[in-house]
């Protein structure tokens, strides 16, 4: 019995889960910022970072800090208040990012574009912290050079830490309970070690079917997407249908009554990279132009971006 390689993981991919490991072992909001800060340093390369979070009683973002490339300045830990019209409002409101190939030439921003000319912020891009669609603050990233700022799998990369990242905030916002936490119905992933977690729940199981919903379930609590699918292929015809998946809020009955399957040629230009053993990850911006991205099957699932990983058994 031959099984096939894993999946190399790039080293991009190994920071951002070392970096969601991070965020989600902090106790407190200003604990977020360091792996923050160095993430979008390190893996990015950028050289302003941002974190506010939104005071909806007050309309206001409250800085909780950063970095910019002159260090600290006042403005990263000011209150900035939310006018409507602003960059900033439109962002939160919206819930959807804003890449700018200049932060000093932008007038919706206000402190920001005066702030931006002294301390040579260029390229910028403004990250709505979200979670189950409540807008929690903002995250600014930008950098001294004038363009865009993230491209290919960072975007992507992107999204996940912003999906981790909108939970963690959650957590540390909320108000916690006097009385001792009830425990959990199904299988919660540990923070300490995620990987061991995943094969612990594996083992667990008795049939090989069991074990995928294992793998799949804790895998979704980890990342926290907004979906995580399995698709199968069927060995009869080019086909790749969806077996299982799991939500983070309910499936409509229309759609749980539809299964979903593609063809190996709706995949387009990721097929390749997907029999090689890669990981694909396509953003919604990069899935507009790039011609390897599997439109028909962002389509299919409605989502603006995703991450595909392959798995095979022996030659298959």
């Amino acid at each position: 019995m031959t099984s096939a390689k894993p999946p190399k993981v790039t080293p991009a991919l190994a920071a951002l889960v070392n970096t969601t490991k991070q965020l989600q072992q902090q106790e407190q909001l200003v604990g977020l910022l360091p792996p923050l800060i160095s993430y979008s340093t390190d893996a990015l390369g950028m050289a302003f970072v941002w974190l506010a979070i939104y005071n909806e009683r007050g309309k206001q973002l409250i800085g909780q800090g950063g970095i910019t490339p002159v260090g600290e300045v006042g403005l990263l830990k000011q209150k900035i208040p939310l006018v409507p019209g602003s960059l900033l409002d439109q962002v939160l409101m919206q819930r959807k990012p804003i890449s700018l190939p200049s932060l000093k030439e932008e007038p919706r921003l206000g402190e920001w574009r005066d702030a931006a000319v002294r301390l040579g912020i260029q390229g910028a891009v403004i990250y709505p912290i979200v979670r189950h669609r409540h807008p929690l603050g903002v995250l600014m990233l930008g950098s001294t050079t004038w363009g865009e700022t993230l491209r290919g799998d960072d975007l992507a990369h992107m999204t996940l830490l912003m999906s981790v990242l909108g939970a963690e905030v959650e957590r540390l916002t909320a108000t916690k309970p006097s009385s001792d936490p009830p425990q959990a119905s199904v299988p919660v992933v540990g923070h300490d070690d995620p990987i061991h977690h995943l094969l612990q729940e594996a083992s667990r199981a008795n049939t090989l079917g069991q074990r995928i919903e294992a793998l799949l379930l804790a895998l979704h609590q980890f990342c926290q997407p907004q979906r995580t699918s399995l698709f199968w292929r069927d060995l009869e015809q080019p086909l790749y249908r969806r077996r299982s998946y799991t939500l983070g809020k309910p499936m409509g009955r229309e759609s749980q009554r539809q299964p979903l399957a593609i063809t190996q040629q709706e995949l387009g230009g990721c097929y390749a990279a997907l029999a090689g053993g890669q990981t694909v990850s396509v953003s919604d911006m990069q899935s507009v132009v790039s011609s390897t991205a599997p439109l028909r099957l962002m389509q299919m699932l409605n989502c603006r971006a995703l991450v595909a990983t392959p798995f095979s058994w022996a030659p298959r």
